[in-house]
């Protein structure tokens, strides 16, 4: 019995997995890389992985999945005129993602190109078992953005809240076209948000939209209020939402942990201000 050792330096680039079809009597294999944040996919799970901030190191060992792809390949191989179709598949979260073997073992040419393309009957199609990575980012600007827009209404809910108030405890009288032009300046912050971290990072994008759509509503509201002290409160308020959310999108593991406990404190705080209001005389 022969062993072959191969080892393999592979740059990679827009690649978002890497599957392996075990073959042979006795297969291994480790795999080392600097992705910080990988998912392990298919029908065999890492017999030891190591996890860390600069990388990842796992090794796979599964002689039931090479016995079965041996006993399917040679089944194939002998069929009658090699009429047989050889597919294998590694699913992550029930999508599933599909890779043509090696061409000499697919005998239709050309089927591959839709997947929408019929297999006769007198083909037979193998699915060999694989396993292998799926390079996952668990934190990037799109996600971040959604995160971010699921965050939209609460932030117009205070802000809006707040001229409520102003307009309840300082007798400020604000009109309804003023209450929407503050609400689509908030609602441009999202139009900014994603083209901008498409182009540069996401805190800086984040932070240029944030400023600009405060600056805005600050120099706005200072107008609509009437006093400079009015309208510092209503932007520093604004600024401190928009600083607490970033916090709560950087954190990966505790953000739904963060945002219910966010949105409790900014309830307790308007009821602790609302407290002493006499709702039936304002009505």
């Amino acid at each position: 019995m022969t062993s072959t050792e191969i080892v393999i330096d592979l740059p990679l680039a827009g690649i978002s997995n890497v599957n392996t079809v075990p073959t042979g009597q006795n297969f291994n294999l480790t795999m080392r890389s600097n992705w910080h944040a990988p998912n392990f996919i298919g029908k065999a799970l890492p017999n030891a992985k190591k996890l860390t901030a600069k990388g990842f190191e796992a090794s796979w060992q599964n002689q039931y999945l090479t016995i079965a792809n041996n006993q399917d390949l040679s089944q194939c191989i002998s069929s009658a005129n090699n009429r047989c179709v050889v597919t294998s598949q590694a699913t992550l979260d029930n999508n599933s993602q599909s890779m043509v073997s090696d061409d000499a073992l697919i005998a239709m040419e050309g089927a591959a190109t839709a997947e929408a393309t019929a297999i006769p009957d007198s083909y037979r199609n193998v699915r060999l078992n694989s396993f292998g990575v799926s390079f996952a980012e668990p934190n990037d600007v799109y996600l971040q953005t959604e995160r971010t827009m699921k965050y939209a209404l609460l932030l117009i809910l205070v802000s809006f809240g707040t001229f409520f108030l102003f307009e309840v405890i300082k007798s400020s009288r604000i009109h309804p076209i003023q209450y929407l032009l503050v609400g689509c300046a908030l609602f441009v912050f999202y139009v900014l948000l994603l083209p901008l971290a498409e182009q540069i990072v996401f805190w800086k994008a984040y932070a240029i939209a944030a400023s600009a759509c405060v600056g805005l509503i600050g120099w706005y509201t200072y107008y609509v209020l009437g006093s400079v002290k009015r309208a510092a409160i209503f932007t520093v308020t604004l600024a401190g939402l928009y600083a607490a959310f970033f916090g709560i999108l950087t954190t990966e593991d505790m953000n739904l942990l963060l945002g219910a406990v966010f949105c409790f404190v900014l309830l307790a705080c308007v009821m602790v201000m609302t407290r002493k209001i006499d709702w039936y005389k304002i009505a």
